[in-house]
């Protein structure tokens, strides 16, 4: 499953707030035995015009078979 970005928490130390309310912030996580996620971190920002602790992201993926 390929899903949204969270910013990847924006803003040290409130990623660990984030973190309290999503379950994968970052990465490619195993969810269940058939499933993995992955999330993006994005490229910007909301709220506040900055990201600390959290850098910017932009993933390149290739799928074969």
């Amino acid at each position: 499953m390929l899903s949204g970005h969270t910013h990847g928490g924006q803003i040290f130390p409130f990623n660990y707030l984030v973190n309290l309310a999503q379950p994968y912030i970052k990465g490619l996580h195993q969810h269940n035995k058939k499933t993995q996620i992955y999330v993006n971190k994005g490229t910007g920002f909301w709220g506040p015009p900055m990201r600390l602790g959290a850098s910017a992201e932009i993933t390149k993926l290739i799928l074969s078979s």
